[in-house]
């Protein structure tokens, strides 16, 4: 029987320069969120795993927060004015409820061993109005048979699996 949650632990890279083709993946996702962040109500956004704090998020007096188990060097150099890190579990984010107003995981649910927990962890801290920005690997890809990408284990979700994981939170998927 399939489950989400893995039994081994996975690693999650900590930049997209060490995936294969990553940086381009990476200026795609923030060109293809640059309009959807606009429509944040709110100062707070949060980043979720190292793929994610690489996201550009040009919004003026917005707080952002990167999430991670272990702080990758690289990371600092992408810190600017508004930009705080948390060294913390993802399936435990150390955030009052409902006080986060966007958060952005990118392909972090392909390198995590519980997505589930991440999911509702996400939910918990997200405002009602907030804004979830989620990305993953194609499952039926030219790749779709590797377990591996580069030197890490990976897991594919389809889409309309992990819609209906959001759906049971009750997101409103747009």
């Amino acid at each position: 029987m399939w489950r989400a949650k893995y039994e081994k632990s996975l690693t999650m890279p900590s930049g997209w320069q060490q995936l294969p083709n990553g940086s381009a993946y990476c200026n795609a996702l923030s060109d293809y969120f640059a309009p959807w962040l606009t429509k944040i109500c709110g100062y707070q956004i949060l980043k979720i795993g190292g793929l994610s704090a690489e996201i550009t998020c040009d919004l003026p007096l917005r707080h952002q927060i990167s999430v991670n188990e272990k702080t990758p060097p690289n990371l600092t150099a992408l810190l600017g004015d508004y930009h705080s890190v948390v060294q913390s579990k993802l399936t435990e984010l150390p955030f009052i409820e409902q006080h986060i107003d966007a958060c952005i995981l990118t392909n972090t649910l392909n390198f995590v061993q519980d997505p589930h927990q991440v999911l509702r962890e996400t939910h918990r801290v997200l405002a009602d109005d907030g804004y979830l920005f989620l990305s993953l690997f194609n499952p039926l890809s030219t790749f779709m048979f590797k377990t591996r990408l580069g030197e890490f284990p990976l897991r594919h979700y389809c889409a309309w699996r992990v819609a209906d994981w959001l759906e049971l939170l009750n997101f409103e998927i747009l």
